[in-house]
């Protein structure tokens, strides 16, 4: 979920249907109703799970990205005034250099392209997740994960099981959970071409953004660290020639400036949740309380800043939320109207 442009933008995604809708206010206090549907219908726009947007020739136009998890990319979309709906974006410069430097060395990988309105791509392609151009890790590609094969008794089909999640633009960086490759991976978010990541102990969610610092929940923790700037220079584009004599699979070790021209550092915030909590959406109050949604637990935790470290203590009536109808997944706090 995401407020922005006078208009809340909810992530719809299941087994029918995969968009972001995008509702109004209603005029009764915290209300909105349905407007339109803001996404358009795109093969790589399958089971969304977040969104984010920068604006580009502001305020003109906005350039919204979308992770899915079915996928396994993240989609880029252009909107303009109002901003209620949006239109398929070009894959990213950097995808398309890259896809020449394959296509000039004959490389197989690049038989099937990528997914239009592609920015970032998938590492491995297989179960839900279609035939498209797999890109290594180390070059930027996302890692997913698989549930096991085909069982005959069961009659199970394999299947995605941890793929991309969380996405947030912040001050010209796109930072991308990759949950099945246990890593916050950053972009720029102009031109696509990756900046670096940070691996994590366990799995990245959600990513949110406060006051310049990332939260990311990672297994039963959250973890925080200060944004990183922006490299004064971008690493640049592959060559057409990138290739040359060496033709991917597998791919050779990338220029360095695609994982270390910046270097983001997370730490464990220390809000000691109670095993089994499982934390998901996070979100502040405007007085900087922290609010923790527990998707297994199906309750949410409150914690007020310190100003020191620890930098948050927990409400004295936790659990605020005791035992919620179902998985909390986002949260989203709304200010007094």
């Amino acid at each position: 979920m995401l407020l922005a442009n006078g208009f809340l933008y909810v992530v719809n995604g299941g087994k029918s249907t995969s968009n972001i809708l995008c509702y109004a206010p209603s005029g009764n206090l915290y209300q909105y109703t349905y407007n339109s549907v803001f996404t358009p219908s795109l093969t790589a726009v399958s089971h969304p799970f977040d969104c984010t947007f920068q604006s580009v020739n502001a305020p003109v136009e906005q350039l919204w990205y979308v992770p899915n998890q079915d996928s396994n990319v993240v989609t880029v979309l252009t909107s303009s005034s109002p901003y209620s709906s949006s239109q398929p974006s070009n894959t990213s410069a950097y995808l398309t250099a890259l896809l020449t430097a394959l296509q000039n060395a004959n490389s197989s990988l690049a038989d099937a392209g990528f997914l239009d309105a592609t920015f970032v791509p998938t590492a491995i392609v297989g179960a839900e997740i279609p035939a498209q151009t797999p890109v290594d890790p180390l070059w930027g590609g996302l890692t997913p994960d698989f549930s096991s094969a085909d069982d005959a008794t069961k009659k199970q089909k394999q299947k995605v099981q941890n793929s991309v999640r969380g996405v947030v633009c912040y001050n010209s960086v796109l930072y991308v959970a990759d949950e099945g490759g246990s890593a916050v991976r950053m972009f720029d978010p102009g031109t696509g071409v990756p900046l670096g990541f940070t691996t994590v102990d366990k799995a990245p969610v959600h990513l949110i953004v406060r006051n310049g610092v990332l939260y990311v929940t990672s297994g039963n923790t959250v973890l925080y660290g200060n944004c990183v700037s922006a490299p004064a220079t971008l690493p640049p584009l592959p060559t057409p020639n990138q290739f040359a004599g060496v033709p991917p699979p597998p791919y050779p070790a990338p220029p360095s400036g695609y994982t270390n021209s910046v270097t983001l550092k997370l730490t464990d915030l220390g809000l000691n949740l109670p095993s089994g909590f499982g934390p998901s959406g996070v979100t502040f109050d405007s007085s900087g309380n922290l609010y923790v949604a527990g998707r297994l637990s199906q309750q949410i935790y409150g914690y007020s800043p310190t100003g020191k470290t620890p930098p948050f203590v927990p409400f004295s009536n936790n659990p605020i939320f005791p035992s919620l109808p179902d998985q909390p997944e986002f949260l989203l706090w709304i200010a007094d109207q």
